[in-house]
């Protein structure tokens, strides 16, 4: 038997490949399953792989956890573990369950990192609009009471960066009171849910411990963080960025600002090769390597 145009190619065998495991419960609160979905390379030995908590945007309502799975997978090919987090939505409770609970899914991970092949070294934050500020908050309260488990067996972690994908930094901003007829109409109201129902402009009781600025500005947290918006972006606008930004600044805390010219609220331009090395080159500044 004659094999005519056989052609031998070389293998890259450096590539990792992954694998997602779904839909692992790590709580259930108030009749609400919560899991994790978990992208991770295969491999065949203990390698350790920096960890990316993923929140994925929602309006705070239920989460559509595979919209953007494929994108990260692609992104976990680079040598990461992304564990994408469910929260309780805010059909089910307000702020700040979504960041209660995005703080017990770090903490369960952690506590699963030799089954997952995490290195609990390297834990990074990434979130995508009310993700994105789910995210921000959790690295920026990190330690205060308001936010913490109130458990014995806590996972002690530092949070290397966080990855803001066009999140919201100060909700009272995102609908002027003019236009408050506008908010009330929508049904259900996400922002009126997660306040449990209180004024949106006049509630600062409630509404200034939503302020990511308002922690970096009082406690000098020092998270690095990369910030990426549109600057057609019709649901967050990109000025919410630009706060954050000239807060991070004025707090000496390492920051990039990258706004995509056109852009609206997501889409696949937030997701190409050029922007993924942008954010490892950010990560790779902030990640500890052992020697």
């Amino acid at each position: 038997m004659e094999l005519h145009d056989v052609k031998i190619l070389n293998g890259d065998l450096d590539t990792y490949r992954c694998r997602i495991d779904l839909n692992i419960e790590y709580a259930e609160k108030q009749g609400v399953k919560l899991h994790v979905h978990i992208i991770r390379p295969v491999v065949d030995n203990n390698e350790k792989f920096p960890l990316i908590v993923y929140s994925q945007g929602s309006s705070w309502l239920k989460q559509d956890i595979g919209k953007e799975m494929i994108q990260l997978g692609r992104f976990a090919k680079r040598g990461y573990v992304i564990a994408l987090v469910e929260y309780r939505s805010v059909e089910v409770r307000g702020f700040p369950a979504q960041v209660l609970d995005t703080n017990q899914a770090i903490d369960y991970l952690l506590k699963k990192s030799s089954e997952y092949n995490i290195d609990k070294n390297n834990v990074l934050l990434w979130g995508s609009s009310s993700g994105a500020h789910t995210v921000l908050l959790c690295a920026m309260t990190k330690g205060l009471e308001m936010f913490s488990l109130k458990r014995d067996d806590n996972e002690d972690y530092k949070i290397r960066a966080v990855i803001d994908y066009y999140g919201p930094t100060d909700i009272t901003k995102l609908v002027k009171e003019e236009d408050a007829y506008k908010y009330v109409e929508l049904e259900p109201s996400p922002l009126s849910l997660l306040i449990d129902g209180a004024n949106l402009w006049h509630s600062p009781e409630i509404t200034d411990k939503m302020v990511p600025m308002n922690y970096i500005d009082k406690h000098r947290v020092k998270v690095p963080v990369f910030i990426l918006h549109g600057t057609a972006d019709q649901i967050v606008h990109y000025q919410q960025s630009l706060d954050l930004y000239e807060c991070l600044l004025n707090n000496e805390v390492p920051t990039e600002l990258y706004l995509l010219d056109g852009a609206d609220h997501g889409g696949s331009c937030f997701w190409t090769e050029d922007i993924f090395d942008r954010i490892e080159n950010f990560i790779n500044e902030h990640i500890v390597v052992e020697k």
